[in-house]
């Protein structure tokens, strides 16, 4: 099979390509994937595209050129192509779409020298692979990695690039995967893909990972406290501020038998801190940043309890993380629309994870500092609850490589031009 792989650079990739050593710190889905294909698919070409967002364009990672990067620990090379920084600042706003059509084109020369049985893209270059895909009819595989917020909105949109994306949407894609997270992707793509096109929704993998037995970042974590867990990119999405917030109002005697661990990097993790420094909070609060795999395991096995306030789902990567390690969940209840969600009921029942009713900021925060009290208050709540997580984790949660072995399978099949869907029986 020729393949060729495309997605957008990762925030998590982004080290990676400044060091030169291949070690993503997000986006499990997909690099894992990377590294499944490129041992076991040799004839794969990976394509990296720059996207940027704001007035500003920014970005993790960013290059004003094309490059192509060999990085230790990946044995194929990666072509990175530019973004907005490549076209001159006299383009204003425009620069980004100017910049995707620079990208389309050299994607599509790449295609025709090539000549690929499969083109595989993640969801944040759906727009090229809609047209890829009305190229090469039913030889295009595009990946979601969950519905986003404002994807719900997209069928009702009247904006000019959402028009193009309703169009890319329907395109005759060969396969679409969409993460079963709990954010309601098979109703979606029900909604918003060509009737005929061949989809399915698959839980992501998890892996029990050897834990860094010294792990820097979490020394500074007192002995004896109950450790309370934020995981994950530090965006509006996922509440954050909330969650410190909440940490911050909790009475003095809890707070003395408290530690809150935010492991984790995004564009709010500045202000995070700087909000707790304001309040005098240092010692209650451990900033860990973006951690290796390694790491992770450590600040999951150090913990107690997890929370998580993501708006968009309830099932994403860091909480099947956290149930793997046999953590207290604590979430936001779903939206409304995706409140009978079959997975989410299935891996979060009410024995197992404790539910934030949506509403206000202030609610939300008063409801999580009751729910934090009672368990601090209650060891043998919190201890029940957890060994309830560890018992269905061990039933429900299957490993990375099984999961990826049936995506690999199905790529396989859509460059055969076989029936695709076949493969996710099991």
């Amino acid at each position: 099979m020729r393949l060729i792989f495309v997605s957008r650079v990762m925030s998590g990739f982004a080290a990676s390509l400044r060091d030169g050593i291949w070690a993503p710190t997000g986006a499990p889905a997909i690099h894992r994937l990377m590294s499944k294909i490129v041992t076991g698919v040799p004839d794969t070409r990976f394509i990296l595209l720059c996207r940027e967002a704001g007035f500003d364009f920014q970005a993790p990672w960013t290059t004003s050129r094309d490059i192509e990067l060999r990085l230790a620990g990946f044995p194929a090379p990666m072509r990175v192509l530019a973004g907005a920084h490549a076209l001159p600042k006299v383009f204003g706003r425009l620069r980004g779409h100017l910049a995707e059509l620079r990208q389309l084109l050299i994607l599509l020369a790449e295609i025709r020298r090539f000549r690929p049985d499969a083109v595989y893209f993640e969801r944040g270059t759906a727009l090229l692979a809609g047209i890829v895909a009305r190229l090469m009819p039913g030889r295009v595989v595009l990946r979601l990695l969950g519905i986003l917020p404002w994807m719900n909105e997209l069928a009702a949109s009247r904006s000019i690039y959402h028009c193009l994306l309703r169009w890319a949407y329907r395109a005759p894609f060969g396969l679409v995967i969409c993460s079963e997270d709990g954010s309601g992707g098979e109703s979606w793509m029900a909604e918003n893909l060509a009737r005929d096109v061949p989809r399915v929704v698959m839980l992501n993998g998890v892996d029990s990972q050897p834990a860094d037995p010294d792990q820097p970042a979490l020394r500074s974590i007192p002995d004896g406290r109950v450790v309370v867990l934020m995981l994950g990119r530090l965006e509006k999405l996922r509440r954050c501020e909330d969650f410190i917030e909440a940490v911050l109002a909790l009475p003095d005697d809890c707070r003395a038998r408290i530690h809150a661990l935010v492991v984790g990097d995004g564009p709010l993790r500045a202000q995070l801190v700087e909000r707790v420094n304001r309040a005098g909070g240092q010692e209650t609060f451990t900033f860990a940043g973006a951690l290796p795999p390694q790491g992770v395991a450590a600040a999951l096995r150090r913990s107690d309890i997890y929370v998580m306030l993501n708006d968009m789902c309830c099932l994403t990567n860091t909480t099947l993380e956290a149930l793997r390690a046999g953590l207290c969940p604590v979430v936001l209840e779903p939206p409304g629309h995706l409140a009978d969600d079959r997975a989410t009921k299935r891996l979060l029942p009410a024995d197992i994870a404790i539910r934030i009713p949506r509403g206000p900021a202030d609610e939300v925060r008063s409801t999580l500092v009751r729910t934090l009290a009672r368990l601090v208050a209650a060891p043998e709540e919190l201890s029940r609850r957890r060994a309830r997580v560890a018992a269905i984790a061990t039933t429900e949660l299957g490993d990375w490589d099984a999961r990826l072995s049936r995506e690999l399978e199905m790529i396989e099949r859509v460059a055969d031009g076989r029936s695709p869907t076949e493969a996710a029986v099991g």
